[in-house]
């Protein structure tokens, strides 16, 4: 009883952080996976006990190898977060074999659990793709078409009798497949309205930035002009030797000089025609972070570890912004004189993409500010002046390059900041 409990706690907290993170359908086959195979051992060692003569050593070293696999499946969607939808085609295909294996030795389509071959056509069409769908389909009607030809069970010797028993089967199976029905639906229900609330608040982050960007271009002319009124004020002042005319003039200067960087932020720092273009980033980025963290006078610990040349799509500009932001970010948290602080840098080849990853050993950031850092004006650094526009504007300029950008950070753990480039293949170099 005790480890049942403990095994519907873990497909729970499974089934909560797929609703966290809605984009995450592997973890989903997961934890269905888990409550699926303590379904069949709970169902298998019963039947043994109501049919004496039942062999049902085949259909539990099929459960055994299922188990195995679905923890090496576990350990994958922990060091892998990031999702394919060829991982959701292979689960799929892999329980519908896994089903067919356990129904093969325990009747065929005669047993009263081969309604949850369609099951799998269910989770198909919702957790993955049209192509997923199709396959799923194929290879379910191939699976029962196979099955039709096994050797149904003998339950002559059941304890309650054959008619009862397979009427008892048959109301277990229906309970079965309702009660996985429901816990899907309920989830994914949960799913659909944090979908809702996250297009929601697209559509009002969307019109924010429009917002914001006809401000920028409103308030770039004004702002220049005070800028070079102020310097202009400052040359007098010291011409005509007043002091507190230049510390006035060097004050409207400073502030000016503020707002245009504000400005530039929100603008992107990329001129609309710009494009992109096939970069060696593993030669680029190491050189550009240490200029980087030279400039920003961070004496701490520097890792940088970069694969064989790699080549990617960027917007040089854009690039050269982000990677800025981060690492500005990153020493902010850490604090630049700080000697224990560690900035690392990794950039490799994940196949379709080229990562450029940068984690700090900072405080941190709490689960409550994490989901919002994306969102300008959202920042941990208010007391030091931080406008929240940083992380805000670097994913603008991620999209602009076809590239995504994903932040991971635990408290007292640091932060990690992922951005993926589209990989250039070999014929696009030339």
């Amino acid at each position: 009883m005790a480890w049942s409990i403990q095994g519907g706690r873990k497909v729970l907290a499974l089934a909560r952080q797929s609703i966290v993170a809605p984009t995450a359908p592997s973890r989903w086959l997961v934890g269905l996976r888990w409550a699926a195979i303590a379904g069949m051992l709970t169902t298998t060692l019963a039947s043994r006990r109501m049919v004496p003569s039942l062999n049902v050593t085949p259909v539990l070293t099929v459960v055994a190898i299922l188990s195995v696999l679905n923890l090496g499946w576990t350990i994958l969607v922990k060091l892998r977060p990031q999702e394919r939808p060829t991982l959701v085609d292979v689960q799929l295909a892999q329980d519908v074999l896994a089903l067919t294996a356990v129904l093969w030795f325990s009747g065929g389509v005669t047993n009263p659990f081969a309604c949850f071959l369609s099951f799998q056509i269910v989770l198909a069409g919702i957790l993955g793709t049209p192509r997923t769908l199709f396959l799923t389909m194929g290879l379910t009607v191939v699976a029962a078409a196979g099955l039709s030809t096994a050797q149904p069970l003998s339950l002559a010797d059941a304890a309650l009798g054959e008619a009862r028993t397979e009427t008892l089967a048959e109301m277990v199976a229906l309970a079965a497949l309702g009660v996985f029905t429901g816990f899907f639906v309920f989830i994914y229900a949960q799913r659909l309205e944090t979908f809702r609330e996250a297009m929601a608040r697209s559509e009002k982050l969307a019109a924010l930035g429009r917002t914001l960007g006809s401000m920028a271009h409103e308030l770039n002319t004004p702002l220049g002009t005070i800028l070079l009124a102020g310097k202009e004020l400052n040359l007098m002042g010291q011409e005509a030797d007043n002091a507190e005319m230049t510390q006035l003039a060097a004050t409207l200067v400073d502030e000016a000089q503020r707002a245009s960087d504000i400005i530039a932020l929100l603008r992107g720092t990329v001129r609309p025609d710009a494009r992109r273009e096939a970069l060696d980033v593993c030669a680029f980025i190491p050189t550009y972070v240490e200029n980087e963290l030279n400039r920003l006078k961070f004496h701490g610990e520097r890792i940088i570890r970069v694969a064989q040349p790699t080549h990617a799509f960027v917007i040089r500009a854009a690039l050269c912004r982000v990677v800025t932001n981060v690492l500005s970010n990153a020493v902010d948290a850490m604090g630049r004189d700080n000697q224990r602080g560690r900035v690392e840098v990794d950039v490799w080849d994940d196949g379709a993409t080229v990562a450029v990853a940068v984690k700090d050993n900072g405080p941190g950031i709490t689960d409550e500010l994490l989901p919002r850092l994306g969102e300008p004006f959202q920042t941990t650094k208010e007391d030091s002046g931080g406008t929240g526009l940083g992380l805000y504007v670097s994913g603008l300029l991620a999209e602009k390059m076809g590239a995504t950008l994903q932040l991971e950070s635990k408290p007292g753990e640091g932060t990690r900041v992922t951005l993926s480039l589209q990989r250039a293949q070999g014929q696009e170099l030339a």
